[in-house]
């Protein structure tokens, strides 16, 4: 792990890990002041039983809002079935990720 100015960085099988999502990547960053962790790298971010996958990364702290950059692939199970049901799956971001 390296430290600059709050700003971290962290490589080898780095593991992120919150109630709702795991993330598995070989190198991360954090900017306090965009308060985004990125990485160039390949990653795997699972939710439940869904899986995605690609390489490079932009997301909040809590990986709510992530952005997969190229190569993106997954899989899903758990897809809502009417408007409502994906409202409330997906309730309000906290910080829409400008590209």
């Amino acid at each position: 792990m390296r430290q600059k100015k709050n700003e971290f960085s962290v490589w080898g099988n780095v593991v992120v890990e919150n109630d709702t999502a795991r993330l598995d990547t070989q190198s991360l960053r954090w900017d306090p002041d965009t308060r985004l962790i990125t990485t160039d790298d390949f990653v795997k971010l699972r939710r439940g039983n869904d899986v995605l996958t690609g390489y490079g990364m932009k997301a909040d702290n809590r990986l709510q809002n992530v952005q997969i950059l190229r190569d993106v692939k997954g899989e899903f199970t758990d897809v809502p079935e009417s408007e409502k049901e994906l409202e409330e799956i997906e309730g309000k971001p906290e910080k829409e990720i400008e590209p």
